[in-house]
């Protein structure tokens, strides 16, 4: 065991750089930097729970697919340890106190050593994942064992996932999940298919937004249209499968979307497979203005609100000036969601003050999704924008009052 360990450990734990000037003998050196201080009790009680997508954002930002160039950020430094001096740090990072007040760094440092291991060995390291007290065991540090384990080892992975379902219980097994998907899929549709039948019974979920490699020709039609895709759509999960077919045909996957019903996700649709986020955009903006009424509603349903820059990229995939008009105009009712600043500069595009004050006063706030009220800053803006637009005092009241009402 290296006689610095303790160091190391206190080091990182506390956020300092840490510096490894010999890597051999107990007469390694470390050079510290001062880090931030400790985190209070009172702060720890007082943090929120974050939710399964937090987590997952997160977790994928300290603890990498074992596949990628650089699983975890302290594989450099771990690179000259033995497992058994990786186990003894987990161990005794566990009962760090920064690590029980769940400070970050202390929460980042386990999460790296944990990956390391995992990557070297899946197999020891998960028999002593299985010995974490419940109480240690946070739903964070299973998503980073999920993450951090090897793809080349997935169906290892499963197998574990269901032998100990307790563990995840409360957390997601999603990522072993993925890596199952893209085993098999170099097997085709049928093998797939199979398997999400096995993750459902796992209890594995697959709603996550996430790129999936699918090798080049894959059988998507046969694989989006099995009962249990549909199930999976059902659920609101599987979002990703589409996405993977978008990247690899997406005029056949549009011709899936409109068959299934799948309008409202195809932005997201589009989010997901797109190698070229403004050129995935201009084709949904060709596809809106390809659609009839009732669809382009349902399409919009999914698009976030308030977002100009995804607007206008849409917008530049559409030929016909009046439907332009159109979209712009169905913006008005992002103001009832408290989207000021972003739905002035959509509506700004309309081709005069005049039409643009018409369009707000003919939109029907019943329309609306949801509420949000401005705050007072925004309808200063919202007031200072209508003045510009040449509304008279009396409209510009009426509408500011308009949109600040709930319907």
């Amino acid at each position: 065991m290296k006689a610095v360990l303790p160091v190391f450990i206190g080091a990182l734990l506390l956020g300092g750089a840490v510096r490894w000037a010999s890597r051999s003998g107990v007469g390694d050196e470390v050079s510290v930097s001062p880090g931030r201080g400790d985190a209070s009790a009172s702060t720890t009680r007082e943090r929120t729970a974050p939710t399964p997508s937090e987590l997952m954002e997160s977790t994928r930002v300290w603890v990498k697919d074992s596949t990628a160039m650089q699983p975890n950020p302290y594989h450099e430094e771990l690179a000259a340890w033995t497992d058994a001096e990786i186990r003894a740090a987990l161990e005794e990072s566990l009962g760090n106190r920064d690590f029980l007040l769940d400070t970050r760094d202390a929460r980042n440092l386990v999460y790296g050593l944990l990956a390391e291991w995992v990557h070297r060995d899946w197999a020891a390291a998960s028999t002593w994942f299985l010995t974490i007290p419940e109480g240690l065991r946070s739903d964070e540090m299973v998503l980073s064992f999920g993450y951090a384990w090897p793809a080349a080892h997935a169906a290892e992975g499963l197998v574990f996932v269901k032998a100990n379902p307790q563990v995840f219980e409360s957390s997601s097994a999603w990522s072993i999940g993925l890596k199952n998907i893209e085993s098999r899929a170099v097997e085709g549709a049928a093998s797939v298919i199979s398997l999400i039948g096995e993750l459902r019974e796992a209890k594995v979920g697959l709603g996550f937004k996430e790129t999936v490699k699918f090798p080049e020709n894959f059988d998507f039609a046969t694989l989006m249209r099995s009962p249990e895709v549909v199930e999976l759509r059902r659920n609101y999960q599987g979002e990703f499968l589409a996405g993977a077919w978008y990247a690899q045909d997406r005029e056949a996957c549009f011709g899936w979307v409109k068959e299934s019903g799948a309008l409202r996700d195809l932005s997201d649709i589009v989010a997901l497979g797109a190698e070229n986020p403004e050129d995935g955009l201009r084709w949904l903006g060709s596809k809106y203005e390809a659609l009839d009424a009732a669809d382009r509603k349902t399409l919009m349903l999914g698009t976030p609100p308030g977002n100009a820059d995804i607007m206008g990229k849409m917008i530049a995939g559409i030929g016909d000036p009046r439907v332009v008009e159109e979209l712009r105009a169905s913006c008005a009712e992002w103001l009832f969601m408290g989207e000021v600043v972003g739905t002035l500069e959509v509506l700004g595009g309309i081709r005069d003050s005049a039409t643009r004050l018409q369009v707000l006063e003919e939109f029907e706030g019943e329309k609306a999704r949801r509420f949000s009220a401005m705050s007072p800053g925004d309808v200063e803006i919202f007031r200072k924008r209508l003045k510009e637009w040449n509304a008279t005092p009396e409209q510009a009241e009426a509408l500011v009052e308009k949109y600040q009402q709930r319907k």
